[in-house]
C-alpha cells in the first residue's frame, strides 16, 4: 500500500490529529513557560498533561465520543491558554482559528459552522472577562477577534465553493453538461446490469453509435434524439462529436427505422449499429467495434448508416 493510501485511512487520520494536537499543546506550553506567567509553570505543565491524558481517554472510548468530547476539550484548553497568556493581546487566540479551519477541512462546511459559532462565543466571553484582567489590551483583542472572524468567514466561503465544485464534478461524471445525456462512464455502469437482464429475458438489444455531420451540432443532435427515445432507452455522450445509444427490446430493423426517420427530419449524422447477442460481450468491445465500422460511413445520402457485424 502506498503512503498516500495509508494516509487516507481512519487510523492514520487519528494519528495525524493526535500528533497535531500534541505539537500545538507543546508549543503553547513552551510559550507560556518562557512568558513567566504569574500562577507558575507547574499549572501550565499540569494543563498540558491533563490535556494529553484526556484526549487519550476520549480516543479509547470510541469515535463519536472522541469527536464530540475532543471538540469541547480543545475549546476549553484553548480558552485556558488564552486566559493564562500574559500578553496584552494574547497570541493564543490564533489557536481558535487553527481549530476552526482544521475542522472545516476535515469534515466540511457543517462542522466548520459549528466550530466557528462555538469559537466566536468563547472568544467573546474571554474578551468580556478580559475587562477585569489587568493589562489586557481590549481594543487589540477585539481587533484580533474581528480579523480572525473575517479570515474564518472567508475560509468558510471557499470551503462552500470547493464543495459546490465537487458536487458539479460528481454530476459531470454521471451526466454530460453539454448534451444533458449521461456520460460514457455512466453508460458502462448501466450496461453492467442492463445487458445481463436482457440476456435472461431473451429480448433484443441494439447498440448504436451516432456521429454528427458537418452541418450538425452535438447538443442539437442530442436534443433531437431525446425527443424520439423512450424512457427505457439509454443515450450517452461517447466522444467529442459522438453519441452512443443502448436500445432495449429493440431489433436492428426498428433501430434503423428510428435513425432513418430522424435523418429525414433534417438531422445530419452518420451511424453504425449492431445487435448484442450475449451479455458476456463487453460493452466497451462492442462500442469499439461500432466505432471502427463507423469509419466506413460517409455523408452521402446512401451510405450514412453502417450495419456492423455482430461480434461472436
Amino acid at each position: 500500500m502506498r503512503f498516500s493510501d495509508r494516509l487516507a485511512t481512519d487510523n492514520a487520520l487519528t494519528l495525524v490529529r493526535s500528533i497535531a494536537r500534541l505539537v500545538f499543546a507543546l508549543i503553547t506550553f513552551l510559550y507560556l513557560y518562557q512568558s513567566g506567567i504569574d500562577v507558575g509553570s507547574w499549572l501550565s505543565a499540569a494543563i498540558l498533561a491533563g490535556y494529553v491524558v484526556l484526549h487519550g481517554m476520549l480516543i479509547w472510548h470510541g469515535a463519536l465520543f472522541a469527536e464530540v468530547g475532543g471538540i469541547l476539550l480543545d475549546i476549553a484548553a484553548i480558552a485556558v491558554a488564552v486566559w493564562l497568556d500574559p500578553s496584552p493581546m494574547p497570541p493564543a487566540l490564533l489557536l481558535f482559528l487553527v481549530m476552526v479551519l482544521s475542522g472545516g477541512l476535515l469534515h466540511g462546511p457543517a462542522r466548520f459552522n459549528v466550530l466557528l459559532v462555538l469559537s466566536a462565543l468563547t472568544v467573546a466571553g474571554l474578551i468580556s472577562l478580559g475587562e477585569r484582567r489587568v493589562g489586557a489590551d481590549l481594543s487589540a483583542m477585539w481587533f484580533a477577534g474581528t480579523i480572525m472572524l473575517a479570515c474564518a468567514v472567508y475560509a468558510g466561503i471557499l470551503l462552500y465553493r470547493n464543495q459546490a465544485h465537487e458536487r458539479l464534478a460528481r454530476e459531470a461524471t454521471w451526466r454530460d453538461p453539454q448534451t444533458g445525456l449521461i456520460s460514457h462512464q455512466a453508460l458502462i455502469s448501466t450496461a453492467g446490469w442492463l445487458l445481463p437482464l436482457h440476456d435472461r429475458l431473451a429480448s433484443h438489444l441494439t447498440l448504436v453509435l451516432v456521429q454528427t455531420g458537418p452541418d450538425e451540432k452535438l447538443p442539437a443532435l442530442a436534443e433531437a434524439l431525446s425527443q424520439r427515445l423512450r424512457r427505457s432507452d439509454v443515450a450517452a455522450r461517447y466522444g467529442d462529436n459522438t453519441l452512443a445509444l443502448m436500445l432495449p427490446c429493440t431489433t436492428v430493423t426498428a433501430a434503423e427505422n428510428l435513425l432513418t426517420d430522424l435523418r429525414q427530419q433534417g438531422s445530419d449524422f452518420r451511424a453504425s449499429l449492431s445487435g448484442v447477442s450475449s451479455s458476456t460481450q463487453s460493452l466497451e468491445s462492442v462500442l469499439h467495434h461500432l466505432e471502427q465500422q463507423l469509419q466506413r460511413a460517409t455523408d452521402s445520402s446512401g451510405h450514412w448508416m453502417v450495419h456492423a457485424p455482430t461480434l461472436p
